[in-house]
C-alpha cells in the first residue's frame, strides 16, 4: 500500500539533526517522492533532495538540519526587507544550509550552498530560539540566510514556541513551496517577503533552475489568504530583468493579483557566487524601477542596497505626506497615528504599533549556546548524556593516547571516509581504541589531502562529544558534504592522504580586540571567529603550511568566515582558540581495496540509452520542421544523473553536441536531454543552412555521467592512472572545456589528447576532473572552445547610461567639469594606470591622470576581462569606438601586429562586447585627445611566466614602431572590504608598483589575496617597461575609494592614479 505523509508526522529529533519529515509519498521501485516544494525529487536509499538537506533514509524522509543553525543575528526589521511590519523593531534572524534553487547570482552562496560544519554545528532547538529572542526583548524571529520552505518542519515548531511567548515569526523566503505544503506552512508565519526575482520564464529556468508560476501561485495565495502579511523584493540584475517592458509587466501582475498597497522593494545586485560577470546595479536603475512601479500604480515601492533616504523613506499615497523616514535601517521621521497618516488620516496597510521601536541600524550577533540547555534530544543508536560542570572543566584539557590508539583512531576515520564514499553498510569494530571512544572531545575534524592539496574537511565542534560519535560524524561529512568539493569518488581513495584533528581547550580570548595577536601561538592553536552571524574555523596546521605570523593567521580566518580581514580587531567579533591532537597518515590499501565495481547511472541499461539517444535525435529533427517533439518515452526508466554528453556525429566527421554537469548536486536525466535538444536545434537552426539534412545524416552518441572526481591541475598531473574502460576525463578553464573517453586507450593517451586540443593560454589553468561513464559508443570526444567573433565596424557602447550618462549633452557636462583643472604643461610618460569605474565614482582620479599626460598619436589600454564571454587574451577588432556623440578610431594595423607577435593573443569581439575597462578610459580620451587612436587588450588569468612572455613579445612589437604608443593599464584596486581593510591592502599593492618589481606585484596581490582587477595588465606592462629600460619611477597622482562619494565605508572600492616612466 502507498504511503503518502503530508503534514510531518510525530518524531523526535535525534542527537545528529535528524526528523521525520512531512510531504511525500512512496514511488516506484522503493524511492520516494518529495512533496514539500516543485521540484518532486524522486529519491532512492540514501539521495539527498537539490535542496541538500531532505534525504531518504531508510524509506523515509527525514530533515538531516533540525536543530542545526548557521549564526545567530538581531538586527533592523528593515533589512529583511520589511518597511511595513512593525517599523524599528529588532528581529532575530537565523538559517540553516542549503537550498531548494540554484541562483547563479546567489547573494548569500555561503550559506544556502553551505555542507561546512561552521554552518551546521550551532545547535538550537525551538525553545532556545524563542527564549534567546525573548531575552534579547526582539519583537519577532526571522527565518532567513537560505530559504525555510526546505526546513519547513523546524520552521514551524519554532514558530509555534515563537508565538506562545507572543513573538512574531517571518519567513523570508522564494516562494518555491508545493500546494500541498503551501498553507501550513504559511499559517504558522506572522509576515513574508516573497522574493520574485524576476519576470519571465527564461530568467528562472536559466538563473535559478527552477520556474517562475509555483511563485505566482504563493503570491495569488498569500493575497487570498490574508492572514500573513507580505512584501515583495525584486533583486534587479543588469541585463538580466532590468528591463523597462519586465519591470512594467512585473507591476503590472502584482497591481491585478496582489493589490496596490502590496509594498515592493527593488534591491541592487552585486556581482557574487557564479554571476560575477555583470556589473552592480546602478542607482539610475532602481531609480527607473521605483518610477514604473509608481506609475503602473503600486503605492509603495522601495529601493534597497543603496543609500538612498528618499526613496527608502514611506510616504502617504493619498496626501504625500511623509510618515516614515529610512536613512538605511535607521528610522527618522515618524508620522503615523497607529496605522493612520497623521496628517489626513488615511489608513497605511501594514502591522504598526502605537509607537515604533528604537533598536537602530546595528546589528547584534548573540551566542545561541547560551540558551541552549545540554540535555538534547536523544536516539537509540547514538547516546551521549550531557556533561556534568566537572566534567565539562575536564573535557577542555588534552586526551592522553598511546600510540596504537592513535593509529587506531586514524585507521576508524579512514574506514568511515571509505564506508561513506563506497556505501558501504558493514560493522565497524571500535576494540581497537582500547576504550578511547568513550573518551570526550570537543570536537573533530577529518581532513583528506591529495598530493598536498586539499581534499576536504568537514568537522563538529562546540560541546563535549564522545571520541567516537565525533570521530564518525566528521569523517561522514568530510567524504561526501563539503561544499567546496564534489563527494569523493571511490577512484580517488587511492590517492588521498587522512588527518584527524581531536580538538581540546577550547577557549575565548578576552583581552582587548587590538591585542588578540598576542595570545596566538603558531603552530599550537587554531582559531574560531565569528561576527553578525558569520563562523570561520581554521586548524592550527594552516597556519604552519601557509607559513603565516599570527596577524596573518587572524587575517585569514577573517576571510575564511566572509568578514572583513580585520574584524579581528573589533570588539563585536569573538574570538576562540583550540588546541588538537592529530594523527596522519595516507589511505590504508585494505580500505583502497574494497572499491566497488559497479556501471554509472546503473537504473537504465544499454538498450535503454540507446533508445534515449536516438529519441532525442528524433526530438532535434522535430523541433526543426516546427514539430511537437516527445517529452517521455513510456517505458524508458527516468532518475537524476551528474551530468550527460550529447553529440550528433556527421557522416562528414563533423561534430555537434552539448555536454551539461553538475559537480555537487544532480539534474533530472529526461527533462535535462529535452532541454539539450532544444539547445541544439536553436545552434543548428541558426549554424547550419541545411539542418533537417544535418541531422537525418548524422549518428547519435549519449553519455550519462556520474562519481566525479578531482584530479588537480594538468600541468601537475604526470602519474594519473584512470579506468579509462569506466571513466571519462575532462579539463576545464574558464569557458573552456575538453572531454575524452576511449575505453581502448590509456590515461596518458587521453591526457596528451586533451593539450593538444586546449589553447595555449588554458594550458597551465586547465583543472583536470573524470566521470564515471555509461555510454552509448566506446569513444567519444567533445570540445567546447569558444570561437573568435570578427567585427569590422564601430564598437557599440556597452555601459553608456549605467556607467556615464547616455547622452552626449549630458556626457559633454560631466567631462568639462572633471577636466577642467587640466594643467596646459603636459609631463611625458611611459604609461599610466587609471581606474575604470562608473564615472561619478572614480572619473574625477581618471581625469587627473589623464589630463596631465601628453597623448600620443596612439595608445594600447590593457585592463582586464570582467566577464567570461569570449577569448581569454583578446584584441578588440573593431574599426572604432562609439561613445555619445563622438568615436574615436581603432589602430587596426597596430592591432593585427600584436596578434602576430604576441603568443595567445588574438582578435575577439565578443570578449570586448559588454567589457567596461577600456570603454570607461575612452570618454576622457575622447575630450583631451580625440583624434588619438587606441588598441583595446582585455586579459584574462594568466601565471607570472606567461605576463613575462607577453611582456617581451610586447616589447618586441613596440621596438619595431616608429612612434612609442602610450601604455595605459586600465584597474581599479581591492573590491568591498572596509575602509580600513582597503587602506591596508590597496597600500601593500601600490608599494610593490613603486618598488619597480612587477614579480613583487603579483606576488604581493596573490599572497593577501587583493582583488585588484587589473593586476594582470599591471604586471604586463610593468614588465614591458623594464625591457626596454624605461621602469625608472612611479609617481602617485591620488589614491581614494568609493566611500569618499558614497559615504558609506563598510563596502567599498579603491582607485588609484599612476604614472610610469
Amino acid at each position: 500500500m502507498q504511503r503518502i505523509v503530508t503534514t510531518p508526522p510525530p518524531s523526535t529529533p535525534t542527537s545528529d539533526g535528524h526528523l521525520s519529515g512531512g510531504w511525500w509519498r512512496d514511488a516506484e521501485k522503493g524511492r520516494i517522492l518529495c512533496e514539500l516544494c516543485p521540484r518532486e525529487c524522486n529519491l532512492k536509499e540514501g539521495d539527498r533532495g537539490f535542496c541538500f538537506v531532505r534525504q531518504n533514509i531508510n524509506g523515509e524522509m527525514m530533515l538531516t538540519t533540525y536543530g542545526r543553525s548557521t549564526g545567530f543575528c538581531i538586527d533592523p526589521i528593515e533589512k529583511k526587507p520589511l518597511n511595513h511590519f512593525y517599523p524599528g523593531t529588532s528581529v532575530l534572524s537565523f538559517g540553516t544550509a542549503g537550498c531548494n534553487l540554484g541562483c547563479k547570482f546567489c547573494q548569500n552562496w555561503d550559506i544556502s550552498k553551505s555542507r561546512e560544519v561552521q554552518r551546521l554545528s550551532e545547535v538550537a532547538m525551538p525553545e532556545a530560539i524563542a527564549t534567546a529572542a525573548q531575552h534579547h526583548q526582539c519583537k519577532s524571529v526571522a527565518f532567513t540566510y537560505n530559504d525555510p520552505v526546505i526546513w519547513a518542519e523546524y520552521a514551524i515548531d519554532t514558530a509555534i514556541e515563537c508565538h506562545q511567548r507572543d513573538i512574531e515569526t517571518i519567513a523570508v523566503t522564494a516562494g518555491y513551496i508545493s500546494d500541498e505544503a503551501r498553507e501550513e506552512f504559511f499559517s504558522h508565519m506572522s509576515a513574508a517577503n516573497i522574493d520574485l526575482k524576476a519576470f519571465t520564464e527564461e530568467f528562472y529556468f536559466n538563473l535559478t533552475y527552477s520556474h517562475i508560476k509555483p511563485v505566482l501561485e504563493t503570491l495569488k495565495w498569500l493575497s487570498e489568504f490574508q492572514q500573513t502579511w507580505f512584501e515583495i523584493t525584486n533583486l534587479v540584475i543588469p541585463d538580466a530583468n532590468d528591463s523597462t517592458d519586465e519591470l512594467r509587466e512585473l507591476c503590472d501582475w502584482i497591481m491585478e493579483h496582489c493589490g496596490d498597497e502590496v509594498p515592493v522593494h527593488f534591491t541592487a545586485f552585486h556581482p557574487d557566487f557564479k554571476m560575477q560577470d555583470r556589473p552592480r546595479t546602478s542607482h539610475e536603475t532602481l531609480l527607473r524601477a521605483y518610477e514604473v512601479a509608481r506609475r503602473q500604480g503600486i503605492k509603495y515601492p522601495y529601493v534597497g542596497n543603496v543609500h538612498d533616504v528618499k526613496h527608502q523613506s514611506t510616504f502617504c499615497a493619498s496626501c504625500g505626506e511623509l510618515l516614515i523616514e529610512r536613512d538605511w535601517y535607521k528610522l527618522g521621521v515618524y508620522n503615523l497615528n497607529l496605522n493612520t497618516c497623521s496628517k489626513c488620516s488615511s489608513e497605511i496597510p501594514g502591522c504598526f504599533a502605537p509607537q515604533p521601536g528604537t533598536w537602530g541600524a546595528g546589528r547584534q550577533p548573540i551566542k545561541i549556546r547560551d540558551f541552549v540547555t545540554l540535555e538534547l534530544p536523544q536516539n537509540a543508536q547514538e547516546q551521549t548524556p550531557p556533561p556534568s560542570e566537572s566534567q565539562k572543566m575536564e573535557n577542555t584539557a588534552a586526551i592522553e593516547l598511546s600510540s596504537s590508539q592513535e593509529q587506531a583512531i586514524h585507521a576508524l576515520a579512514c574506514q568511515v571516509v571509505c564506508d561513506e564514499v563506497c556505501a558501504s553498510k558493514e560493522t565497524r569494530s571500535v576494540a581497537a581504541l582500547e576504550g578511547a571512544d568513550k573518551e570526550m572531545v570537543m570536537g573533530a575534524f577529518v581532513t583528506l589531502k591529495k598530493n598536498g592539496t586539499l581534499r576536504s574537511c568537514c568537522g563538529v565542534l562546540g560541546q563535549p562529544m564522545k571520541l567516537i560519535h565525533a570521530l564518525d560524524q566528521s569523517a561522514r561529512r568530510t567524504a561526501t558534504s563539503d561544499p567546496r568539493f564534489p563527494p569523493v569518488s571511490p577512484s580517488e581513495l587511492p590517492e588521498l592522504d587522512v588527518d584527524v584533528s581531536l580538538l581540546h581547550n577550547i577557549q575565548p580570548v578576552t583581552c582587548n580586540a587590538q591585542e588578540r595577536h598576542e595570545h596566538i601561538e603558531i603552530g599550537k592553536h587554531g582559531l574560531i571567529i565569528e561576527q553578525s552571524g558569520k563562523r570561520g574555523l581554521l586548524l592550527p596546521v594552516v597556519a604552519v603550511e601557509h607559513q603565516a605570523d599570527e596577524r596573518a593567521f587572524l587575517e585569514m580566518v577573517c576571510r575564511k568566515a566572509g568578514i572583513p580581514i580585520d574584524a579581528w580587531q573589533s570588539d563585536d567579533a569573538s574570538l576562540e582558540t583550540f588546541e588538537t591532537i592529530v594523527t596522519e597518515g595516507p589511505m590504508p590499501n585494505s580500505c583502497a581495496a574494497q572499491l566497488p565495481s559497479q556501471q554509472a547511472c546503473s537504473f537504465i541499461n544499454n538498450q535503454s540509452l540507446r533508445q534515449l539517444a536516438l529519441m532525442t535525435h528524433q526530438n532535434i529533427d522535430a523541433m526543426l520542421m516546427g514539430a511537437t517533439p516527445s517529452y517521455v518515452m513510456p517505458g524508458i526508466p527516468d532518475g537524476n544523473v551528474k551530468g550527460l554528453l550529447y553529440q550528433l556525429t556527421h557522416e562528414d566527421g563533423s561534430t555537434i553536441g552539448v555536454m551539461q554537469f553538475a559537480m555537487n548536486k544532480t539534474v533530472p536525466l529526461h527533462s535535462t536531454l529535452l532541454q539539450n535538444a532544444q539547445n541544439l536545434a536553436g545552434q543548428l537552426s541558426q549554424s547550419h543552412t541545411g539542418a533537417s539534412d544535418f541531422v537525418s545524416t548524422s549518428t547519435p552518441s549519449l553519455a550519462l555521467l556520474d562519481d566525479p572526481a578531482i584530479h588537480g591541475r594538468l600541468s601537475d598531473e604526470s602519474d594519473l592512472s584512470l579506468d579509462t574502460t569506466t571513466r571519462m576525463l575532462v579539463a576545464m578553464d574558464e569557458n573552456v572545456l575538453i572531454a575524452a573517453y576511449d575505453s581502448s586507450s590509456d590515461t596518458k593517451s587521453l591526457i596528451d589528447t586533451i593539450r593538444s586540443k586546449l589553447p595555449s593560454t588554458s594550458i597551465e589553468h586547465a583543472q583536470l576532473i573524470s566521470f564515471a561513464v555509461n555510454s552509448t559508443t566506446e569513444r567519444l570526444h567533445y570540445t567546447r572552445i569558444p570561437k573568435a567573433r570578427s567585427f569590422e565596424g564601430p564598437r557599440p557602447p556597452a555601459v553608456a547610461g549605467a556607467f556615464y550618462p547616455g547622452t552626449k549633452e549630458e556626457l559633454d557636462r560631466v567631462v568639462e567639469d572633471l577636466i577642467q583643472d587640466a594643467p596646459d604643461t603636459k609631463v611625458t610618460a611611459s604609461a599610466v594606470m587609471v581606474p575604470h569605474a562608473g564615472l561619478i565614482y572614480s572619473g574625477q582620479l581618471a581625469a587627473d591622470v589623464l589630463g596631465q599626460v601628453d597623448i600620443p598619436e596612439t595608445v594600447i589600454i590593457i585592463g582586464p576581462k570582467h566577464t567570461r564571454v569570449g577569448l581569454p587574451w583578446a584584441v578588440s577588432p573593431c574599426s572604432s569606438w562609439s561613445l555619445p556623440g563622438c568615436e574615436l578610431q581603432s589602430d587596426t594595423s597596430l592591432a593585427a601586429q600584436l596578434v602576430d607577435g604576441i603568443s595567445g593573443l588574438e582578435f575577439d569581439a565578443g570578449a570586448h562586447a559588454s567589457e567596461h575597462c577600456i570603454e570607461m578610459e575612452l570618454i576622457l580620451l575622447a575630450k583631451l585627445a580625440p583624434k588619438t587612436k587606441v588598441v583595446g587588450i582585455a586579459m584574462g588569468n594568466a601565471t607570472l611566466q606567461e605576463c613575462t612572455t607577453f611582456a617581451n613579445e610586447l616589447n618586441t612589437v613596440l621596438n619595431a614602431l616608429d612612434n612609442k604608443p602610450l601604455l595605459i593599464i586600465s584597474s581599479d584596486m581591492h573590491h568591498f572590504g572596509t575602509q580600513e581593510v582597503n587602506n591596508s591592502l590597496d597600500r601593500k599593492a601600490i608599494g610593490a608598483m613603486h618598488s619597480l618589481d612587477p614579480e613583487q606585484l603579483f606576488d604581493t596581490v596573490k599572497t593577501n589575496h587583493i582583488s585588484m582587477c587589473g593586476m594582470i595588465p599591471a604586471v604586463i606592462v610593468m614588465q614591458t617597461l623594464l625591457d626596454r629600460g624605461e621602469l625608472n619611477q612611479c609617481t602617485e597622482v591620488g589614491y581614494y575609494t568609493s566611500g569618499k562619494i558614497t559615504g558609506s565605508y563598510e563596502k567599498v572600492v579603491g582607485y588609484c592614479g599612476l604614472v610610469l616612466n
